[in-house]
């Protein structure tokens, strides 16, 4: 059973109503309203749990149990497997939602530690196995996992708990979604991967481990070339090319860095002919 947007409009409107809802209201019918592909009542669901996340009447405890509804096999990991599936909505838009929760206790901290430990592992795992990374879809509109995913990592940076000394290797889960090839991505990829790798600089990540990764860029490429089909040849290499002039940006607005400016340009010389 799925919730109305009437009622939504309705909790959302009166904070008294919110806080007093029943919770196997919010489990049985809003939760699953997450899979729904009505946009409008998205729209409406996510504008409810966003201030269901921020109201400082709910407990914590009622809080962290949406948190772990929305990182359980039931939600975030949903049939996690199945490819051009409208099941996607609802592992995308738990993941956004996971956000709210994130995003609240950023602002006033109610997260415990274990339950800070299972999103960090839950928000990783769906990182290296959600394989339908489509940033639209024809029914439903707007689905971008990676942008969601990546972007709840970023926002669990700015809590001391974030675990700094694995950087390295999170930036190599990140770095794997920029070389797609499945998809093109047309949603939020771009600026939020740069964003997130911005931050593991500013935290703790050496850029020569990026500046690594982007020596090995066209070498990967051309040897994927040789296996990819033509149309998966073009995504990888718009997914790619895309990145680094997005990244490259963001690394010259922070005026510094400048070796990892150089690395970016010379990235995109070996790979966009126009540029040499």
């Amino acid at each position: 059973m799925t919730i109305t947007i009437e009622r939504l409009q309705e909790l959302i409107e009166q904070d008294v109503t919110l806080h007093r809802m029943n919770d196997d209201e919010l489990i049985q019918q809003v939760l699953p309203s997450l899979e729904t592909l009505d946009q409008q009542l998205r729209a409406q669901l996510l504008a409810f749990l966003e201030r269901f996340a921020t109201n400082e009447n709910i407990n914590a405890s009622r809080k962290e149990r949406v948190i772990l509804e929305l990182i359980s096999d039931d939600y975030l990991f949903y049939n996690q497997g199945m490819l051009n599936s409208d099941e996607l909505y609802k592992r995308s838009y738990s993941m956004k939602a996971l956000g709210f929760f994130i995003d609240a206790h950023n602002e006033v901290p109610f997260i415990d530690n274990a339950t800070y430990d299972a999103i960090y592992r839950a928000v990783m795992l769906y990182l290296q196995l959600e394989e339908d990374v489509r940033s639209y879809g024809k029914e439903g509109g707007l689905v971008q996992p990676v942008a969601y995913a990546v972007d709840a990592l970023e926002k669990l940076m700015n809590d001391e708990r974030f675990p700094k000394e694995q950087s390295a290797n999170l930036f190599r889960v990140v770095a794997n979604k920029i070389a797609c090839s499945s998809v093109l991505y047309i949603g939020d990829e771009k600026e939020v991967l740069s964003k997130t790798i911005m931050k593991l600089l500013k935290i703790h990540l050496d850029e020569k481990v990026i500046e690594d990764f982007f020596i090995r860029v066209p070498k990967f490429m051309t040897s994927q070339n040789e296996k990819l089909r033509s149309d998966e040849q073009l995504y990888l290499y718009k997914n790619v090319t895309g990145f680094l002039y997005v990244f490259h940006l963001y690394v010259y607005r922070r005026n510094m860095h400048n070796s990892l400016l150089k690395s970016i340009e010379h990235c995109l010389e070996k790979l966009v002919p126009s540029m040499k």
